[in-house]
């Protein structure tokens, strides 16, 4: 008995690496998703995608694109757009809401595709009077903090 569990282990392991593999392989995607973004749909279902404006922080230019509608108490979706062979920032926090953060809850930004990050933010509810977009960038400990007005 034991003899056969230790035979299947191996077949186990290759099984379950195989399937994180094929999960994680997002190769290609990157023409993909710009072929979605130019007509005005995205694979997440995030909505129609409204430019915010360009930014810069720590000497690299964006553009700030926000996916849907920001509501009250809901998910919104925000994606920087560097340009192609640009180098990303890859520590990027954002959240709706006042400068301080208080009442909001920060999201974190993945890298996606070449050129692009994308971030969910939990919007609060109610959303606080005069609340922006609002974009930390961390790189090597020195952070810059910017905001953006949302659509």
């Amino acid at each position: 008995m034991m003899k056969r569990l230790l035979l299947s282990l191996p077949i186990l392991f290759l099984v379950a690496c195989g399937a994180k593999e094929s999960q994680d392989n997002d190769k290609g995607k990157g023409n993909e998703e710009a072929s979605h973004k130019e007509t005005g749909h995205d694979e997440g279902g995030h909505g129609e995608a409204q430019q915010l404006g360009k930014m810069k922080a720590h000497g690299r230019e964006f553009a700030v694109v926000q996916m849907g509608d920001i509501h009250a108490g809901e998910e919104g979706a925000v994606e920087l757009e560097f340009a192609t062979g640009a180098d990303r920032i890859t520590t990027v926090r954002g959240w709706v809401g006042i400068e301080s953060g208080e009442g909001s809850m920060k999201g974190k930004f993945e890298l996606e595709g070449e050129k692009t990050m994308h971030g969910h933010i939990d919007v609060p509810s109610p959303i606080p009077a005069g609340s922006k977009l609002w974009l930390s960038f961390d790189v090597d400990g020195k952070v810059e903090t910017h905001s953006i007005a949302y659509k």
